[in-house]
Order: C-alpha cells, then sequence, then structure tokens
C-alpha cells in the first residue's frame, strides 16, 4: 500500500468522496476528516480506497453508513475518480519537509485540473493554493476550520469548476514530463557550457 489520502468532491452531486491509500504517515488526519464528515454528514460520502495495517483501525473509528471501504484500485480506477472529481485534499502534517515543498500529491491533482484543500498553511503549498486561487487552506489543529472550508467549497463549487482549465494549463506549462524535462536538459546544457564539460 502506498502512502497518501485523496479527497474527491465529486462533480455528480454536492458529495466529497475520499480516497485513502492506508499510509501511516496520514492515520492522526483519517479521523479528523471522519469526524469532520460527521458533522456534515448529509453533504459528505467518503469512499476509502485501498487496504493496509491501519485499515481495521480506520473501520472503527469510522462506523457510519455513508463511510465505505472500497478496497484496492488501481492506476487506471483512481484516475477515473479523479476525472469526476472537483477537489483533491493534501492532508500533510505540518512538518518541514512538506511545508518547503510542492508535494507530489498537489502536482498529481492538478494534472486532472482538481482545487486543492491543504492542511500546510504558511508552507510554499498553502502561499500558492492562495496566491493562484487553486483551492483552499485550513488548519490542522483546529477541525472546525476543515468543516468551514468543506461548507465553503460545497456553497461556491461553481466557482471552483471555473478554475479547472486554468489549474491543467498551469500543470501543462510547468509540471507536465514533457516540459520539465526540456528544461532539464536545457540546464544540463547550460552547466556543460558554463563549466566547459563538453
Amino acid at each position: 500500500p502506498g502512502k497518501g489520502f485523496d479527497i474527491f468532491h465529486s462533480k455528480s452531486s454536492k458529495k466529497i468522496a475520499v480516497i485513502n491509500l492506508m499510509g501511516n504517515v496520514f492515520m492522526k488526519k483519517c479521523n479528523d476528516v471522519f469526524e469532520c464528515a460527521k458533522k456534515i454528514m448529509e453533504k459528505i460520502k467518503l469512499i476509502i480506497c485501498g487496504s493496509g495495517d491501519k485499515e481495521s483501525q480506520l473501520k472503527s473509528l469510522a462506523k457510519n453508513k455513508n463511510i465505505i471501504f472500497s478496497g484496492y484500485m488501481n492506476s487506471m480506477q483512481l484516475n477515473s475518480l479523479m476525472k469526476i472529481s472537483d477537489f483533491g485534499v493534501c492532508p500533510y502534517l505540518a512538518k518541514k519537509m512538506f511545508l518547503n515543498s510542492m508535494p507530489g500529491k498537489s502536482i498529481e491533482y492538478m494534472s486532472e485540473g482538481l482545487s486543492i484543500i491543504n492542511s500546510l498553511e504558511g508552507g510554499i503549498l498553502g502561499d500558492f493554493v492562495i496566491k493562484k486561487g487553486f483551492g483552499v487552506n485550513y488548519d490542522p489543529s483546529n477541525i472546525n476550520s476543515l468543516i468551514d472550508r468543506l461548507k465553503y467549497i460545497i456553497n461556491n463549487i461553481d466557482d471552483f469548476r471555473s478554475k479547472k482549465l486554468e489549474i491543467i494549463s498551469f500543470y501543462n506549462s510547468n509540471f507536465d514530463q514533457s516540459v520539465v524535462y526540456k528544461k532539464y536538459l536545457n540546464h544540463i546544457k547550460k552547466v556543460q557550457r558554463n563549466f566547459n564539460l563538453t
């Protein structure tokens, strides 16, 4: 099982689906999401995908008919789910290595035009989300902050959906592998020239 925690807001209705790859790093955040979901469950449906050593513990925390454990999903199935979703959640622990980077999961979300619900306020991703308007940040130490953000998203879903093409365009210009490889190759060539390595 991989490490990750993906939450998607479905386009078909005002419901939120969660995909969890059962990673130990994010175990502490699962309970927050479950508690948050229970408070606004009429608008949320959680789907937990994957299997792992934390599965029994997660099921005991969930105990709600709107929290479904679907088991393992392959990359094609996960990709299909992202295509019909509006949001991806990055509920990372506020550690320096996450705060000082753009976590790969956020880039994966952008590849499909998903807005981001981010717990890394004040970090690189948090600043990026606000500057670009590509989602919202929440305070991971305050469950009401996440509840408020989810309510805000549900009430303003059309505004976020209108950003989809802009997010995909940003991804294609900055993170698509063909762009990244070309920039990297040009950088290597520049280094070779500057240090007479050719």
